[in-house]
């Protein structure tokens, strides 16, 4: 079902991926290198972060708030990948969960803000995963 969900959207929708091996080099600075190689002006939509050994999903995330005007706010995916999450910076969260499920790969889906929101797509992925494993990806449950 997540697959299955994950894979229409890629299919209408421009997408990328990264890895991140290894904590020799900061997340941070990984995720902006990578996106500054992405030609592309609007950069929101919905991500996904996985063990790369086995391609589970760990965690389920989206990047672009929607304004009542339908504009979307400022922080897009590059943004979200490397703002703190809860009480840690996205170098220590990340640094946490290679050093937990070892080297880890970046999925990312770039939504408009019409015909689907960012939010929607997030909702139908975290649905999709819940009926198929009974509970959300392991890191979507806290920060």
């Amino acid at each position: 079902m997540f697959e299955r969900e994950l894979n229409l959207l890629k299919r209408d929708h421009e997408h990328g991926c990264f890895e991140y091996p290894d904590s020799s080099m900061g997340f941070c600075q990984v995720a902006r290198a990578h996106f500054e190689a992405v030609k592309r002006e609007a950069k929101y939509g919905i991500y996904v972060v996985r063990r790369q050994l086995t391609g589970e999903v760990l965690y389920v995330g989206k990047a672009g708030m929607i304004r009542q005007d339908g504009q979307f706010k400022k922080q897009d995916i590059p943004g979200r990948l490397t703002n703190v999450k809860g009480k840690r910076t996205a170098n220590e969260w990340s640094a946490a969960l290679l050093n937990e499920c070892g080297a880890l790969t970046i999925e990312y889906v770039f939504l408009e803000a019409h015909p689907q929101s960012p939010a929607l797509a997030e909702a139908m992925l975290l649905q999709a995963y819940l009926n198929e494993h009974g509970e959300l990806p392991p890191r979507n449950k806290s920060l």
